[in-house]
């Protein structure tokens, strides 16, 4: 004879409730940088050595700053600025095609673009010859 052990009801399982989640604020958070979705044509590999220099300074100075001090800040600076797709003259990855784009100088008036999801920053172009999009 076979004796079938029936499991207990878990009805105290119905009052345990899951703790609190908190929302992270994302714009409280120091940026990090990918170049993951980075294209060849535009790659820092091709900027010449004074622009990979200023890259590396406002790489520094940019992680010191929060993404609300970035959105803050002047676009010309070390701000950003918001780039239409229609605007890019180069192939956009998929996964940026449903971002939106934004610029952030990296060597005086050259911007680096990309797009921001969450704290991260993923960089897909350096415009180190101002070809990507218009700049007027």
């Amino acid at each position: 004879m076979t004796f079938l052990k029936r499991r207990p009801a878990l009805d105290r399982a119905k009052s345990l409730k899951a703790p609190p989640s908190e929302e992270i604020d994302y714009d409280k958070l120091c940026p990090i940088f990918s170049f993951r979705h980075l294209t060849k044509s535009h790659c820092i590999s091709m900027c010449d050595g004074p622009d990979t220099i200023a890259f590396a300074n406002t790489m520094v100075k940019l992680s010191q700053l929060n993404w609300l001090q970035i959105r803050q800040a002047h676009r010309h600076g070390l701000g950003t600025e918001k780039i239409a797709h229609t605007a890019i003259k180069a192939p956009i990855p998929d996964v940026a095609k449903q971002a939106t784009l934004l610029a952030i100088r990296f060597s005086g008036m050259k911007p680096m673009v990309g797009f921001r999801k969450s704290d991260v920053f993923h960089i897909v172009w350096f415009d180190w010859n101002f070809d990507l999009y218009d700049h007027s």
